[in-house]
């Protein structure tokens, strides 16, 4: 690897964290509160649902549409998606981990 390459792979790792730090922070999780709320719950591709929102909450996932403002998105940066169509969006299979 050529310097410049381990300097763009340490700068992609430290972004890396500081979003997963941010994922597990008070202040995303009423961002994706009230996100989740905005949509009632639902999918906004496919218009996935359930019966309990409690149980929503934990099978839906909040997708970043940009990172421009990550840590200040306004709820339009966001879109509710159920597990099957984020993976799609995304190309790959999350880990459980992510569920």
């Amino acid at each position: 690897m050529t310097p410049e390459e381990i300097e763009r792979k340490l700068e992609e790792m430290v972004r890396q964290c500081k979003y997963e730090g941010y994922l597990r922070s008070k202040k995303w999780a009423i961002k994706r509160k009230l996100k989740l709320l905005s949509v009632d719950f639902r999918c906004e591709k496919c218009g996935y649902s359930g019966i309990d929102e409690t149980i929503m909450e934990k099978t839906l996932d909040v997708h970043h549409l940009t990172y421009d403002r990550l840590g200040d998105e306004n709820l339009e940066d966001l879109q509710v998606l159920c597990r099957d169509c984020h993976e799609r969006t995304h190309g790959r299979v999350f880990p459980k981990a992510l569920a």
